[in-house]
């Protein structure tokens, strides 16, 4: 930092943000802090959280994900907090998102097999209603360390020729395309990219409102469903009811290409580029 004389530092992620402002102390230099995720769900050490308290009252701007997180923070430290989603920018596959026309009675997750991504509570919730919608199958794309636990309850819940955990894709876009039915069950997030993918390619979605991203992504009852955290009645209950009402599945993906003009990058490149001139120029 001495070497480069930055006008401004941009750090992300709470432990890198703590050593950050730490690293700029008596350097003259402005430091823009930006948690990745909603922070009063994030897991982080006390001794850490002491030390977020203390540099973050010393970043000149603190910038979060959606304008819901900013109540984590005191009112001396909310006049500094911006809050900047990030962009959505969705891959293009052959040069097409549109929906396929072979769709499936699929319901389809994406994200790592990790216990913060609520797989097992999606598992359980499609175990009580599976019977009720004998076509329907469940594909998880992904992979991570809860895979021998997931396949294990997928198996004790008499699931297997029902659920499907193909691992990582390349394109998942071609799966999320033939599906009928995309969830989110996690139990934290900060920006759900994944959603965002499921609602470009005009997927019905329902999401558990697990964080400010999530609700700033579905407007529920507009675009999707959302539903609380670590509930597996209630999941059931909405998937159960979406699966069996196309019409209602066809109206709330009619609205879900807008996320396209909601997370445009443009807009978000526009708030940062505000955003650091407004530091830069700071006396």
């Amino acid at each position: 930092l001495r070497d480069s004389r930055p006008d401004v530092i941009v750090s992300f992620i709470d432990q890198t943000n703590v050593l950050t402002v730490i690293a700029a102390l008596g350097l003259g230099v402005k430091v823009i802090v930006v948690e990745q995720s909603d922070p009063r769900s994030a897991r982080i050490k006390p001794s850490w959280a002491r030390l977020r308290r203390w540099s973050y009252g010393r970043a000149h701007r603190i910038v979060v994900l959606s304008p819901h997180d900013e109540v984590f923070f005191s009112p001396r430290l909310r006049q500094r907090v911006r809050a900047i989603p990030n962009p959505f920018v969705p891959p293009v596959t052959n040069g097409n998102r549109a929906r396929s026309t072979a769709i499936n009675e699929c319901l389809i997750g994406v994200g790592r097999l990790h216990h913060d991504k609520g797989f097992d509570v999606l598992l359980r919730a499609f175990s009580t209603i599976a019977d009720r919608h004998p076509a329907w199958r469940l594909t998880i794309l992904g992979d991570g360390d809860e895979r021998p636990h997931l396949e294990k309850l997928r198996d004790e819940l008499g699931l297997a020729d029902r659920v499907v955990l193909p691992g990582r894709v390349k394109d998942p876009y071609t799966h999320l395309k033939r599906a009928s039915l995309f969830v989110l069950p996690s139990r934290v997030e900060g920006f759900p990219l994944a959603l965002c993918e499921a609602l470009a390619c005009g997927l019905t979605a329902v999401a558990t409102d697990c964080a400010g991203g999530v609700r700033d992504i579905i407007r529920d009852g507009v675009n999707g469903v959302l539903v609380p955290v670590d509930n597996a009645a209630a999941l059931a209950g909405e998937l159960s009811r979406l699966m069996g009402d196309e019409l209602e599945r066809q109206r709330l993906s009619a609205r879900a290409p807008e996320v396209l003009d909601l997370f445009n990058p443009e807009k978000t490149f526009a708030e940062w580029e505000t955003l650091l001139h407004e530091v830069v120029n700071e006396k």
